[in-house]
């Protein structure tokens, strides 16, 4: 079954589909042998992890859809990825698709910022018009080949007040997306870690309760569980940042370890390494071997 036609199914179940970030294939093995089914690329962690910079839109379309086109391979789950603006104008959102779409890619988010793009908080985002950004849903929509392939519609508009999000998230679905996804990172010109929890809770629920479609979510307060979050309305909760915050930690605790005390030993005292018949699993060892073996018998002369 086609990645995209697995995540259309996924939406079709009334659970909430929990996408966790990943930064390469190994990442994404972890998280389907742990059981989740389906996946998130953020852009912003693999714009650190393949160029080590901040997420400045300085990857381009080729490298993230041939590292998406990896993962989804890797693992056979049906990938999200982060596709920026679209990387340029109208007929680059065009290409932009059909590029994702050939990657194996399930679904993507474009987003209603000018290119280059930025994260929120790191300078202030540049906003489309409406009409423009508009323009770019429906191109993204119309590129499609693959009736199943989602088109999530991305909003930064938080950036211009919560109305004006709540308004572009409506145009969009009515313009074809299949999701839309609100931002939420200021309220009205206040960052959010300036506001209490109670604010910020109200302000997701209200913009649920105001689009009028189904959203893929992200950003509510850490300690909510998927349980907690299921209760908000969301289609699809991702996680886009854990996997490579946890990986920077981990590396950072063993070189420390290998620097301060001359060996990793007590890191792995404290931390046991993986066990190496799970690892071999994981990569899919056995998998590969029984292939070679497979095409070197065939290839013996009798």
């Amino acid at each position: 079954m086609k990645a995209s036609t697995q995540l259309r199914n996924l939406l079709k179940d009334p659970a909430m589909v929990v996408a966790p970030g990943c930064i390469d294939p190994i990442s994404g093995l972890i998280c389907k042998q742990v059981g989740f089914k389906a996946l998130y690329i953020t852009g912003s962690g693999t714009e650190a992890a393949m160029l080590g910079n901040p997420d400045l839109g300085l990857k381009t379309l080729t490298e993230i859809t041939t590292l998406a086109g990896r993962i989804a391979d890797a693992t056979g789950l049906p990938v999200i990825c982060d596709a920026e603006a679209g990387f340029g104008s109208y007929v680059n959102m065009i290409r932009t698709v059909k590029e994702f779409e050939k990657a194996g890619v399930a679904a993507i988010h474009v987003e209603d910022q000018t290119t280059p793009t930025t994260s929120p908080g790191l300078r202030p985002r540049q906003i489309l018009s409406r009409a423009e950004a508009v323009g770019k849903i429906k191109a993204a929509v119309d590129a499609r080949t693959d009736p199943d392939f989602v088109i999530v519609a991305r909003s930064d508009a938080d950036e211009i007040s919560i109305d004006e999000l709540i308004t572009r998230c409506n145009l969009y679905l009515e313009a074809g997306a299949d999701l839309a996804m609100p931002i939420v990172t200021k309220i009205d010109g206040q960052v959010r870690r300036d506001l209490t929890t109670q604010k910020v809770l109200e302000t997701f629920r209200r913009v649920r309760r105001e689009i009028r479609g189904p959203l893929l979510g992200l950003g509510l307060p850490e300690g909510l569980t998927v349980r907690e979050i299921e209760q908000f309305g969301f289609r699809v909760y991702i996680y886009p940042g854990d996997v490579l915050q946890a990986s920077v930690a981990a590396v950072f605790e063993v070189m420390n370890e290998l620097k301060n005390s001359g060996a990793t030993k007590g890191y792995f005292d404290r931390r046991p390494r993986m066990d190496a018949a799970i690892y071999r699993q994981l990569i899919r060892t056995d998998e590969w071997l029984a292939l070679e073996k497979k095409y070197s018998a065939q290839s013996v002369a009798p």
